[in-house]
Formats: structure tokens, sequence, C-alpha cells
């Protein structure tokens, strides 16, 4: 599942960087709310270093092979990022990005919870133990 969620985030960049440099239209990102090109510069910025972001979590849980503190975090924030993106996605004008984005979101609300239910640290905090 890793091994999805990381070609997925690869993926997920090299589509950020397409808006960036002007091959897909920018009004199929963030809901088509994006009124210009500078605006559209500092929220795909964002959307990429986010993407890139994950993409090292990944790589780091995948060669450590244990889960830590800090990759709990990492898992955590990205649960949150792909939660607020679904929300996004559902309110968006457009339709492409209501579907397809919503489904990506999806899917990787479930990756970042089934991390997050294989850590150690989550399963301490949901019985109520100290770490």
């Amino acid at each position: 599942m890793r091994d999805i969620a990381f070609t997925g985030l690869v993926l997920l960049s090299l589509y950020h960087i397409l808006v960036l440099i002007g091959l897909i239209n920018y009004d199929f990102v963030w809901g088509g709310y994006i009124d210009n090109i500078p605006m559209m510069v500092i929220l795909e910025t964002i959307s990429l270093s986010i993407t890139c972001l994950l993409i090292y979590l990944i790589i780091y849980i995948k060669k450590s092979e244990q889960i830590t503190l800090y990759s709990t975090i990492g898992l955590l924030f990205g649960f949150n990022v792909f939660l607020l993106s679904l929300i996004g996605n559902l309110l968006s004008s457009n339709d492409l990005e209501k579907f397809l984005g919503s489904s990506v979101a999806l899917f990787y609300i479930y990756y970042f919870f089934f991390e997050l239910k294989q850590t150690r640290f989550t399963k301490n905090f949901m019985v109520g133990e100290n770490i």
C-alpha cells in the first residue's frame, strides 16, 4: 500500500508542476477560485511543498521500517491535509475536481488512517496510556 501511496503522491506532484508551468489550466485546482497567476503560483507552491513533504515521509517510514513519534505526527498532518482537501474538493465548482479529487483524497485519508492505526503511539493514545 505504501508503494501505491508513494506513486500517487509522485503523480500528484507532477500534476502540480504541470499546473505551475501552465500546461494544465489552473481552473482545475483550488476549487476553481483562483483569480490570477500570482495567487496560483503561491497556492500551487504550497501544494507541491506539502506533497513533497508527504513523499519524504513515506520514504522515511519505508526505509526505517518503524514508525516513530515524528512520523506519527507527519501521518496525522497528512491525514488532516487530505481531510481538508476532501472538504474543499466536495465544495469545488469544478466537476472533475469534485469527483476525481475527492476520490484521491478519500484514498489518502484511508491510507494515513491505516498507517496511524499501526503505530504504537496511536494505540497507546487510543487506550489512554502514556507514551
